[in-house]
């Protein structure tokens, strides 16, 4: 996982409460430099270039496609930090993996690099197979994807190569419409 996927990993599962204390991450390289001031959301930024995806909720593999494709798209002209992401995708998560409004995270070089471009990455999704085909008559699948994000500047040039990760969404349907419950990123 790359650096940046582990800032969204542990932002997500901290902003939620999840992280248990004393967590750490033994292959965590050195940081390039002195820690990021805290992201705060007080300031008046322009509209995200990140699309607002739309699904049907009955339809999982389209809300996994949406939620996976919002999760990895930033845009540092309007977002904070990594947190946006996910609150953009809010509809279609369960309220307990969504970020308070109030959460922030340290932002690190690779965000901080970004910014300094005014970067954001653009977003394709392919979807993955699992060794098990999902039964969608289940109250419960789990949907894998695959992201690959360019971070570009507003010239549309590439300042940095290009990011893969892969997510496994876990999906629950209730009264017939599905939701995330719960990301895993690779």
């Amino acid at each position: 996982m790359t650096k940046t996927g582990r800032v969204r990993a542990v932002a997500l599962l901290a902003a939620v409460g999840l992280l248990p204390s004393g967590c750490s991450d033994s292959s965590k390289q050195p940081d390039s430099g002195p820690p990021q001031d805290v992201a705060t959301t007080s300031r008046s930024r322009p509209a995200s270039r990140c699309p607002r995806l739309t699904a049907d909720p009955a339809d999982a593999e389209r809300l996994a496609d949406a939620v996976a494709g919002m999760l990895a798209c930033h845009d540092t002209r309007s977002d904070d930090s990594p947190l946006d992401a996910t609150r953009r995708a809010a509809q279609w998560l369960d309220p307990a993996i969504v970020p308070e409004p109030g959460a922030q995270i340290r932002t690190d070089a690779t965000w901080t690099d970004w910014a300094r471009h005014r970067a954001w990455t653009p977003t394709r999704v392919e979807r993955i197979d699992l060794q098990t085909p999902p039964d969608y008559t289940a109250p419960r699948i789990d949907l894998a994807r695959q992201t690959t994000s360019t971070p570009t500047d507003a010239s549309g040039a590439p300042v940095a190569p290009a990011q893969t990760t892969q997510w496994i969404l876990t999906l629950d349907k209730r009264a017939g419409a599905w939701r995330v419950t719960m990301i895993q990123e690779m």
